[in-house]
């Protein structure tokens, strides 16, 4: 079975997905620049020294080298680094450069017009 994932939707919008940082703190990602969202064991990064505070290390899936980034340090540099067994961690490509955003929960995929994004 197939689905049409643009049936019903107006073209002259486009798809995020909701992502959680904290209780209070969330933000959208297009879903275009995602991959996947996985739960990333910690044995699985190699930590970088030297590496700027929101830089956690490098991790490999799926046959491609990921930076792994803290979006909390990288928004607000005064926030601890977050020491964890696993990473909920949604992969993104844009111009070649591929991510892995930690996040600390997945929302649903938003739809919004494109005359409302600033």
């Amino acid at each position: 079975m197939s689905y049409n994932t643009t049936e019903g939707k107006s073209k002259s919008s486009l798809e995020f997905l909701q992502v959680h940082l904290s209780d209070f703190l969330e933000f959208l990602i297009p879903k275009s620049l995602i991959l996947e969202v996985i739960i990333l064991p910690r044995d699985r990064v190699t930590f970088m020294p030297n590496a700027p505070p929101y830089i956690i290390g490098l991790f490999y899936h799926k046959n491609r080298i990921f930076f792994l980034v803290d979006v909390d340090i990288f928004l607000n540099p005064t926030f601890a680094p977050t020491v964890t067994d696993e990473y909920l961690v949604v992969t993104v490509e844009n111009n070649d450069c591929l991510l892995g955003l930690t996040v600390k929960g997945v929302g649903v995929l938003q739809q919004i017009e494109k005359d409302k994004i600033l």
